[in-house]
């Protein structure tokens, strides 16, 4: 789903700079694309993009559902909070 730099402020509780700056990186890399309609920019992952964060979030629900995990306090738990 699309989201502007500003959305993503509110949601992830980082500053501009910090959101700012990781969408530069993300979009170097082929992760994100940016779509300007008026004065919004908007930043959509990329089918590679897309591919890597739902791999990443299968990683997270099976390391919270592995015998240890503390009831969901593990590494995993951690890892689907701090992630997109």
């Amino acid at each position: 789903m699309p989201a502007t730099t500003t959305q993503l402020v509110r949601q992830l509780g980082l500053s501009l700079g910090a959101v700012g700056g990781h969408l530069a990186v993300l979009r170097e890399s082929g992760l994100v694309t940016r779509t300007r309609t008026g004065r919004s920019v908007h930043y959509e992952r990329t089918p590679l993009g897309g591919t890597l964060a739902d791999e990443h979030t299968e990683r997270s629900l099976i390391l919270d559902l592995a015998p240890g995990s503390l009831g969901g306090r593990g590494r995993g738990a951690f890892m689907r909070r701090a992630g997109p």
